[in-house]
């Protein structure tokens, strides 16, 4: 079974979406492109049950959707295309997540009720409070590299760029074994310091995730030791 055809099996799985988009949002259009589906219209933004404002804007589902996250553009020009404003400049397209968030917080994908009434929902309600002169309203980090260690102290409950770089490339090891090194920089043996941390972290973080991005952060200050 292709890839790009996951909204034909089963078979009802596009009427379906098709019949409930047309009851709960009928002004976004769903259209089939080449493996692709795409919606185009307006998307009512709602605060308290109360309809505030609408955005026009395209949404791509990819062949790998739900396992990846949907693309979404502001079509009328309304939102400038800058990283401050959470809008990728190359591609115009908005930023949602962090490239490895999705697939860490949502290992099973989202249903696309779930991500247009969840982040999506809430990415346009912050764009009205940015219009508006307020702060994003629900936190934001910082762009590039930076972005990506804040992430991942969250994730993992550390501080600090080399620890999150350490734990990275422990995660990225094939085996957890108790006498290497712990990450967290005590000068520990995992078996004596955080090796329940690490083993449920590895539940949670595949390895070829923690290896990319301990090659895109770059090489640790004091890398974690191999025995």
């Amino acid at each position: 079974m292709p890839r790009s055809a996951w909204y034909k099996f089963p078979p009802d799985t596009l009427p379906k979406l098709r019949a409930e988009l047309e009851q709960r949002y009928p002004t976004l259009h769903l259209f089939e492109r080449a493996g692709f589906i795409e919606l185009l219209g307006s998307f009512p933004i709602e605060h308290g049950g109360i309809e505030i404002d609408r955005f026009k804007i395209q949404i791509l589902l990819p062949p790998d959707f739900p396992k990846a996250p949907p693309f979404v553009w502001e079509t009328a020009g309304r939102i400038p295309k800058i990283l401050d404003r959470h809008i990728y400049p190359a591609s115009g397209n908005c930023c949602f997540f962090y490239p490895d968030e999705y697939r860490l917080l949502y290992p099973d994908g989202m249903s696309f009720f779930d991500f247009i009434q969840g982040p999506m929902r809430d990415y346009f309600l912050g764009q009205l409070a940015v219009e508006a002169g307020q702060p994003w309203p629900f936190g934001q980090r910082a762009h590039g590299k930076d972005g990506a260690f804040e992430f991942y102290e969250e994730f993992f409950g550390v501080k600090g760029k080399e620890i999150v770089l350490n734990y990275l490339k422990c995660l990225a090891y094939e085996t957890l074994k108790g006498h290497q090194w712990c990450p967290c920089g005590s000068g520990r043996r995992l078996r004596n310091c955080h090796m329940t941390e690490l083993s449920q972290l590895r539940k949670r973080v595949p390895i070829d995730i923690a290896g990319g991005a301990f090659k895109r952060l770059g090489e640790p200050t004091a890398s974690v030791k191999r025995p």
